[in-house]
């Protein structure tokens, strides 16, 4: 069988589908990543084939310049479930400048149409596609292939859609609109295609978050374990040994540190967040605990002297680094996290506004395995408070060698090929007009 990835060309993103990718390609099928120019090597360097397509693209400089952040804001109770907020999530219909919005979603004429040239000529069985990629659905849709989507975080497109459909449903049919609806209507029909609610959602959810995180939304999701990859890596030689005392990572992400710089150049002020990083790194040095802060020689720079027990690493692999770790403390990002939830280590989160930082950070804090602070109050007493907490209170890191356990008993990525094979081979069967034993 033939795969076509279609990932948002961002590192976080791209990594969450490589485990995927590979377990594909262990058994036996052909695997194609069709990406942006200036992202081939991100691909070629997981091992994969990439397919350019488009025009280079530089999605984080594309999103500060054009206010194209997205997810920013979103309340996860039904009051905080306005049906505008699924345009506004997506930046469609929202007054932004609609070429900014094609390219961010991968759909502008040049993404569609190279990526069309090729899915023609190669044929793909099954398009995986990134749940903010619209070009994935388009050219399956025009090609009949098989597509699921592939979800980085938790599903709040899919939320925020439903809500939308059943606003929709309940006003007269004249009144009626769907400007995403219309605006991918357009995409399918210069193929000959039709729009329907498959180009939101997918045939099926690839869901590599754990399930007792998942928003309530009736569609079919296939759980899959998340599996950390942080793209090509040598292990330094300090990591090698075990820390003499307990070891704490602070980490921003390298998505977070660089959204932060370009925001910065296009004129907002990154003082506030460069603060937050001091004093996370102030309050945890106040502990008897070893401290791998991942920030670059300027945020460094803008700090004075740091603490004696405080060690800064401009890149260190995430899930390498976490094996040695008793505590992480981060933004909340789903990499970040989720890497941090495999690895069974407590979490002290403050999360960003983004998406669904907030939620998932709750949730793991409801499952007693982490804390969560308060961006716009804490102190570095709050900061020393919370993590001599998570150090020194047994049910921490209990509750979150549990939830690896859970973890470890999911679904792994080779686990999910024989769910998408017979997706394909379902497909095949009603071309023949075989039965495959299901109605």
């Amino acid at each position: 069988m033939r795969v076509l990835f279609t990932p948002l060309p961002a590192s976080s993103h791209f990594f969450n589908l490589v485990p995927l990718a590979w377990a594909l390609r262990a058994a036996g099928h052909e695997v194609r990543v069709a990406i942006c120019p200036n992202m081939v090597s991100m691909v070629t360097g997981a091992g994969l084939t990439a397919v350019p397509v488009g025009d280079e693209l530089d999605l984080i400089s594309l999103a500060a310049k054009n206010e194209l952040v997205l997810g920013s804001g979103v309340s996860f109770d039904e009051k905080g479930r306005h049906p505008e907020l699924f345009d506004e999530l997506l930046s469609i219909n929202s007054g932004r400048d609609t070429d900014a919005v094609e390219q961010l979603h991968l759909v502008d004429d040049r993404s569609l149409d190279d990526l069309m040239g090729f899915a023609e000529k190669w044929q793909p069985d099954l398009v995986v596609w990134d749940a903010m990629v619209c070009s994935g659905p388009v050219v399956a849709r025009a090609l009949g292939a098989r597509h699921v989507r592939m979800l980085v975080a938790l599903d709040v497109s899919g939320w925020l859609r439903s809500g939308f459909l059943e606003y929709q449903e309940s006003k007269p049919p004249e009144q009626r609109v769907d400007p995403l609806g219309t605006w991918l209507g357009a995409k399918l029909a210069k193929f000959g295609a039709t729009f329907d609610e498959e180009i939101v959602t997918g045939q099926a959810t690839i869901d590599p978050i754990p399930s007792w995180m998942r928003l309530p939304v009736d569609l079919d999701y296939i759980s899959m374990r998340f599996v950390p990859y942080n793209g090509p890596a040598v292990l330094p030689e300090w990591l090698r040994e075990r820390p003499t005392k307990p070891r704490v990572c602070i980490t921003r992400g390298l998505t977070k540190r660089r959204l932060s710089r370009v925001t910065e150049q296009y004129g907002e002020q990154s003082d506030q967040e460069q603060a937050m990083v001091e004093r996370l790194l102030r309050g945890a040095a106040r502990l008897d605990v070893e401290v791998i802060a991942t920030l670059s020689d300027d945020e460094v720079r803008e700090m004075g002297e740091l603490p004696s027990n405080v060690r800064v690493h401009e890149y260190v692999p995430l899930n390498e680094l976490l094996e040695s770790c008793s505590v992480i403390i981060h933004h909340g990002s789903t990499t970040t996290q989720e890497t941090a939830t495999v690895n069974g280590v407590p979490q002290l989160i403050l999360p960003g506004t983004f998406w669904d930082e907030s939620r998932r950070a709750e949730l793991l804090a409801d499952r007693g395995a982490g804390l969560v602070l308060d961006p716009a109050t804490f102190t570095e007493d709050d900061v020393r408070g919370q993590l001599a907490r998570l150090l020194d209170e047994p049910s921490f890191a209990a509750n979150a060698a549990l939830i690896r356990r859970e973890i470890e008993e999911s679904p792994s990525p080779h686990d999910i090929v024989p769910r998408l094979e017979k997706l394909v081979a379902e497909r095949e069967n009603r071309r023949t007009g075989q039965s495959d034993g299901h109605p």
